[in-house]
């Protein structure tokens, strides 16, 4: 992405509900990554949203999710999204530890992509994949060549985000992409692909009246947004960002905070310092502020989050607590509304998806406002709601549903009072 960034305006997309992936797209690119996720977003969603962020860029470039056919039984793969917008796919493949079978790999895949490229292979390593290749008649466009300076650390979400990373490292893969694939014929690839008719799913975004201000926090601690949430936010509000763990606070002028998720579990001492926000959130919560939490963001509404033996008070507006975890939930999710809520009706269903390392223990009296049909969230059920405050497991994508609708509704009336 970096290196056809240099002379074209590239646009980033990235296949699944991935937040990490599209940090680094950005900072590659300098534009925005766009998710496209059919069970997140639904067939009509992911076209048009694929077509608006589209239509201005010289070339798109989506990155896949895990491999070409995972999460094809339920609708969300590569293939899929490929064959939705008529895409062609480069494979590639990491050839350590194989040579010839590197190439004859590519086999099982020759009906559904244009060419692959083979990563962590050089010289005669790169020559024996390219004879299996050679063998099936698939374009090769490179082989990249390991280099151990090329490294981005992880952590229990994956990789760490963008923003946590030295940005020269995006400047050593650049030249060995420079150095070793075929760009020129990558692009001849993507200008194959057939036209979408951009002008059917460019329809006129819903934009819901209302010139009140929506705060979201945004810093290390909460970044896991999608940038169709933010337009779609911005589109009926005034958006501005604060950093509760850089101890900010929002205005008084707020007819709408979003928390959303991230790592709360990184910055325990800052955000249990921040008393000032903890205190105003309790009380404009009581008197009927909307506020929306996803993940993380629920996991600072609880009464505290308990990491390595220690509890940290966090803001207690839903009397649930947090304990951080060593298993992993990673879960597509379905949720069917049992009562009227910032972000739907009762009777409504959500689609979503989970992904944390903690679990949340009911204290004491709580009431929700989903139950899971698909998915983990809390015994059961997501959605802790009290007043307009609603903090859920799920995240989801306001692409789909009536999420923006409602939130512009409850904010608007909460705002005539």
């Amino acid at each position: 992405m970096a290196a056809l960034s240099k002379k074209l305006r590239v646009q980033p997309f990235k296949i699944g509900p991935d937040f990490i992936d599209t940090s680094f797209h950005a900072l590659a690119t300098g534009n925005s990554s766009i998710n496209l996720d059919t069970w997140l977003m639904g067939d009509e969603g992911v076209l048009s949203s694929f077509a608006r962020h589209a239509v201005n860029a010289d070339v798109s470039i989506i990155e896949g999710v895990m491999g070409i056919f995972d999460g094809e039984s339920r609708g969300a793969s590569t293939i899929s999204i490929a064959k939705l917008l008529s895409a062609p796919i480069v494979l590639v493949i990491d050839c350590h530890a194989m040579g010839e079978t590197g190439g004859m790999l590519v086999k099982g895949f020759s009906d559904v992509i244009s060419a692959v490229i083979f990563n962590r292979a050089a010289g005669s390593h790169c020559d024996l994949c390219k004879w299996g290749a050679s063998r099936i008649g698939v374009k090769v466009l490179g082989c990249i060549p390991y280099d151990s300076s090329v490294h981005v650390p992880e952590r229990h979400l994956g990789l760490r985000m963008a923003h946590e990373v030295d940005s020269g490292f995006i400047n050593s893969i650049t030249r060995l992409i420079e150095d070793n694939i075929d760009l020129d014929e990558l692009l001849r690839i993507a200008n194959e692909a057939p036209d979408i008719d951009v002008d059917k799913y460019l329809i006129e975004e819903h934009s819901f009246s209302n010139s009140g201000v929506a705060y979201v926090a945004f810093d290390s601690a909460f970044n896991f947004y999608y940038r169709d949430n933010i337009d779609a936010l911005s589109r009926s509000f005034s958006v501005k960002f604060f950093s509760p763990v850089a101890g900010d606070t929002y205005g008084d002028d707020a007819i709408l905070v979003i928390l959303g998720g991230g790592y709360p579990e990184l910055f325990l001492n800052e955000l249990a310092s921040n008393q000032e926000l903890i205190s105003k959130l309790r009380r404009d919560s009581m008197d009927g502020l909307p506020i929306y939490a996803e993940c993380g963001g629920l996991m600072y509404l609880s009464r505290y989050i308990r990491r390595n033996e220690r509890e940290f008070p966090m803001v207690n507006l839903f009397d649930v607590g947090i304990e951080m975890t060593n298993r992993l939930t990673l879960s597509y999710s379905l949720l069917e509304s049992l009562r009227d809520s910032p972000i739907s009706m009762r009777g409504d269903s959500l689609r979503g998806h989970e992904f944390h390392y903690s679990g949340a223990e009911v204290l004491g009296e709580v009431e929700f406002a989903h139950r899971v049909l698909k998915g983990r969230g809390i015994n059961g059920f997501d959605g802790l709601i009290t007043h307009n405050s609603l903090a859920q497991y799920t995240h989801i994508n306001f692409v789909r549903g009536n999420a923006i609708e409602r939130l512009v509704n409850i904010s608007n009336s909460y705002s005539r009072r």
